[in-house]
């Protein structure tokens, strides 16, 4: 929960170095480079999210295994039995991300603040080295939605121009408000239903 405002301020502050390192070079440049470091980045949230995401699908296929499954099936799964979990999984965040993941982006790199090539850079670029230190360093849980666009909009709010639309922010904070207590009562029925399966 404190990893957003944490980003959103080194996002925001990041800018200036930056700023202060391509000001006077060729804006095409300057773009075409962010436009790489955009592309990079992004490749590396993927993976760590799919990574973090993944990990906690294998987590609950094991589960649901245990439950439903007799244990001597279990017992003779082999890579070729984990490997199919794995592919099903694979496609799954696959299908979420085709489906989701632009409308997503377009959310906040567009319709929550404007954000030109080297913003987006640095915001991409300060999400997925936060990304890295909190799975790998900390081991603390986070969403990537959550920093990506916390990011972008530390990025975003550090420009001359108002670029901010305040009414998407709102709408943005609302909903993680509510996918908390949200969050909680699927976890406790979906308990309630594994337990009345064993």
């Amino acid at each position: 929960f404190y990893l957003p405002p944490l980003i959103f301020l080194l996002s925001w502050l990041m800018v200036v170095p930056f700023y202060r390192l391509v000001v006077g070079h060729n804006p095409r440049l300057v773009n075409q480079h962010a436009r790489e470091v955009l592309a990079v980045s992004a490749s590396a949230i993927s993976l760590l999210h799919g990574l973090q995401t993944g990990y906690l699908y294998l987590l609950l296929w094991a589960l649901l295994s245990e439950r439903i499954m007799d244990p001597a099936l279990i017992q003779s799964l082999t890579w070729g039995g984990m490997l199919l979990g794995t592919i099903i999984i694979a496609l799954s965040l696959g299908a979420g991300t085709l489906t989701g993941g632009r409308r997503i982006g377009y959310t906040f790199a567009y319709k929550m603040v404007r954000l030109d090539p080297f913003r987006g850079a640095v915001a991409q670029g300060t999400t997925a080295v936060v990304q890295v230190i909190g799975y790998f360093l900390l081991q603390v849980p986070f969403s990537s939605s959550h920093l990506a666009t916390a990011s972008a909009l530390g990025a975003g709010v550090n420009q001359r121009f108002n670029a901010l639309k305040s009414r998407i922010v709102l709408q943005i904070l609302l909903v993680w408000l509510v996918t908390i207590p949200a969050c909680f009562v699927f976890g406790v029925l979906a308990m309630v239903a594994l337990q009345s399966i064993h």
